[in-house]
């Protein structure tokens, strides 16, 4: 947002915030530029108030390069995204460098390496411990002290000339969330190994955060606590030569806190942390500097995991998650279980996927727009779950229905996994890992609802919960969002179970024969190229998604219709017809049943008129209740003729849904009224 505060004032308040003051500005060369100005320095900058920060040699002199700090916030940037706003800004195409506050220390210390150095993250940090008698550089980000774009190691302006490193002590000062940020936490290692090849002795300081759940830097240290505590930190500074093989395995694994298990970076192993001290890196020694009765030093050989679970710079995250598009590190310290896409969207020939689609669907193309909207919504909102799971069914075998699967499962990669019922069936769910985009292949059947309840249950909660609890072999189990979406293939008509009331599942029957051995030849051919996956996924990426709803019920399909027919056991089918076509179900014999409302009694003799108990009343109320009928007045009892009944309106049931319980005993009772007199006339 842009204040009403002038450039300047904003700076004070942000210098002052670091222990500067307009005098410190002056010193360092600080610049204060108006929102106009700071868009006018470089190409891409935001049009911001801002402190540009410009970069001196040790000598004083300037070098061509500068950052600017801005002092705004962009207008409505949390609504557009998750990061966090941009606060620095340099320009365009140029490489980092390393920060030299401007100050003649450098020049009395620049020969003399028996005199220390510190170095901390951020051009404001370094100054205000400069100005406090520490002299210090700083890198503008925790891998700025190198540069890619150049092709150095190490960019010069860490290694001016006249500078001596060798032997010199080097205290690396970051922030005190660091042990949280594993990335952060190798950025370091891999700088104190370069300050190790340089000659230098880095020592590690290690500040504490001031306020639970916020980060301290070296400013924010310094001005709440003051030099006196900086230098008792500074004496009590770990030797990065002592301690090397604990920061390298920082960058080898990390604790996660919750559930408390180690993660290997290289392939995302999980252990748990007996594994790791017992066996997994059992094998590993460093050294631990103590000293002797006498006075002296010696070096004691420490087993290395142990030390590490025990070591309190150990790298750590809160817990584990499951993010699709989110780095491995996400900014509020988890730990990504995504492992990025299959392949890279490229605009290419999305032809045969077409082709497949509109032989699979040739008789319904409302349906095929659905389902591949239905298909491209979670890669154009990767993370967002459906609520619905797609059903492609066919008697006709190799008409192409697991090949959708297959094909989406190209741009999902190691996201993508293939289950049978024995999965589901299993104490252990790894499957789900991992995982955005799931195929099952004639999972459950209603032939075998009744032992298949457990599936059948399961897939329900599936489909829509929210979160999953991954239960693997010989590590804690976790929580994580569930971001899987389902596809089931089969060749049964009853393929799944439906309620009449579903809003689970779009169904979609195959009716045609298999195209000719060529399409799929020429199919598999283009999935498995270079070229297939990548134009697939630019074009569902691309796919317009106007009308399609991911948390709307799944629309009802006439394949729908027919399977949750095929699904219905005897009773079940009953009260179906009796829903749909009551004055054909209502008949003893020849005799049509006059009246709305019937007790679950009296229907059940309709049902089983030999009363062979097959099914008891309360059976039948049940499967009522599923078909969506319902009590009259929320099944309050009401009084009749034939003594207390909770009745059902099977005819005209939103007119009876809420009558008064007289209007409805009266109407129920009229049923059952003696014929009318006839007075014989004489």
């Amino acid at each position: 947002m842009t204040s009403k505060a002038s450039p300047r004032a904003l700076a004070l308040a942000k210098l002052t915030e670091s222990g500067l003051d307009a005098k410190a500005a002056r010193q360092f060369g600080f610049e204060f530029a108006t929102a106009a100005q700071t868009a006018a320095l470089a190409p891409g900058f935001l049009p911001l108030a801002s402190l540009k920060l410009n970069y001196f040699t040790p000598s004083g002199a300037p070098m061509n390069f500068y950052r600017v700090r801005y002092l705004e916030a962009v207008n409505g940037f949390d609504a557009l995204t998750t990061a966090k706003p941009p606060r620095y800004a340099q320009p365009p195409n140029t490489a980092p460098e390393v920060y030299w506050p401007r100050s003649d220390a450098w020049k009395k210390l620049a020969f003399d390496p028996s005199q220390p150095v510190h170095l901390t993250e951020g051009e404001l940090k370094a100054c205000c411990a400069t100005l406090r008698g520490f002299p210090t550089i700083a890198v503008g980000g925790v891998w700025s002290w190198r540069s890619a774009k150049r092709g150095e190691a190490v960019v010069a302006s860490l290694t001016p000339a006249g500078f001596v490193w060798k032997a010199r002590q080097v205290y690396v000062v970051f922030d005190s969330d660091l042990h949280e940020k594993p990335d952060v936490a190798q950025a370091r290692l891999a700088l104190c190994n370069t300050l190790t090849s340089l000659g230098a002795r880095p020592s590690l300081v290690t500040l504490p955060a001031l306020a639970e759940g916020k980060k301290t830097g070296l400013d924010d240290f310094l001005v709440a606590r003051g030099d006196d505590a900086y230098l008792e930190l500074v004496v009590n500074a770990e030797s990065f030569a002592s301690a090397r093989e604990l920061w390298q395995l920082n960058r080898e694994v990390v604790y996660v806190k919750d559930p408390g298990l180690i993660v290997v970076l290289e392939d995302g192993r999980r252990m748990s942390a007996q594994a790791f001290v017992s066996h997994a890196f059992a094998n590993r020694h460093y050294s631990e500097t103590q000293i002797k009765p006498d006075g002296g030093v010696k070096l004691v050989k420490k087993p290395l995991a142990k030390g590490w679970i025990e070591w309190p710079q150990r790298a750590e995250l809160r817990r584990m998650t499951y993010a699709p598009g989110e780095e491995k590190f996400t900014a509020t310290n988890e730990y990504n279980l995504w492992q990025g896409w299959g392949c890279d969207p490229r605009p290419g020939d999305a032809q045969p996927w077409h082709e497949l689609l509109d032989f699979l669907f040739a008789r319904d193309p409302k349906a095929r727009r659905w389902f591949e909207q239905w298909c491209a919504w979670p890669l154009q909102n990767p993370g967002q779950k459906l609520y619905t799971a797609a059903v492609v069914w066919g008697v006709v075998h190799g008409t192409g229905k697991s090949l959708v699967g297959y094909s989406l499962g190209r741009i999902y990669g190691r996201n993508f996994t293939e289950i049978g019922e024995e999965q589901l069936h299993a104490t252990f769910n790894e499957w789900a890992e991992s995982k955005q985009f799931v195929l099952g292949d004639d999972i459950t059947s209603g032939e075998r609802r009744g032992q298949n309840s457990f599936i059948i249950e399961k897939l329900k909660n599936l489909i829509t919960q929210q979160r999953i609890r991954i239960n693997a072999k010989f590590v804690p189990s976790f929580e994580i969002p569930d971001c899987i979406n389902y596809y089931f293939t089969g060749n049964q008509p009853d393929l799944v179970f439906l309620e009449d009331t579903d809003r689970r599942y779009f169904v979609h029957e195959v009716t045609s024969d298999p195209l000719p051995r060529e399409f799929y030849r020429d199919y598999d051919r283009w999935l498995s190229s270079a070229a297939g996956p990548p134009a697939l996924f630019d074009h569902l990426l691309k796919l317009d998604l106007t009308g399609f709803d991911p948390k709307s019920a799944a629309p009802w399909t006439q394949a729908k219709r027919l399977m949750a027919v095929d699904n219905k056991s005897d009773l079940g089918a009953w009260v179906l017809r009796l829903r749909e076509t009551p004055d054909a179900v209502l008949r003893l014999g020849d005799v049509a049943l006059d009246g709305d409302l019937f007790t679950s009694t009296e229907l059940l003799r309709l049902y089983d008129p030999e009363q062979r108990g097959r099914v008891t009343a309360n059976g039948l109320g049940r499967e009522l209740k599923r078909a969506g009928f319902r009590y009259v007045n929320d099944g309050v009892v009401i009084m009749t003729v034939r003594g207390p009944q909770r009745l059902y309106a099977v005819r005209h049931a939103e007119q009876w849904r809420a009558v008064k319980p007289q209007v409805a005993a009266a109407a129920y009772n009229s049923r059952f009224a003696p014929p009318p007199v006839v007075k014989k006339k004489f």
